[in-house]
């Protein structure tokens, strides 16, 4: 069933909102995609890791020694913590190797 009324669009219809909040809007919406890629480019910040220069400082044949370890202890204080438990969780049916979780 197709419904006239509905405008399926990347964009907000004219009818909920006038001209100048929609110029506001999609200024705004440029900034701070304009921000977001100066952050992507910036060595500095997270958002660099989406970058397509970014580059490990590290080489994958030093993790290799760690292959041999079947269990491996992450602390952590509070919310640092829970953001590797939660990926953790996520992937446990592919992980091999047990974690135990310690909060300080």
């Amino acid at each position: 069933m197709k419904n006239s009324n509905l405008f399926l669009k990347n964009k907000v219809h004219t009818n909920f909102a006038g001209r100048k909040s929609l110029n506001l809007i999609s200024k705004k919406f440029e900034k701070i995609y304009l921000d977001i890629q100066n952050d992507i480019e910036d060595t500095s910040k997270t958002l660099n890791i989406l970058s397509g220069k970014f580059n490990f400082n590290f080489k994958l044949k030093n993790l290799k020694k760690f292959k041999k370890f079947k269990k491996i202890a992450l602390i952590g204080m509070g919310g640092s913590i829970l953001g590797a438990e939660a990926i953790y969780n996520f992937l446990q049916t592919k992980i091999k190797k047990k974690f135990i979780f310690l909060i300080i």
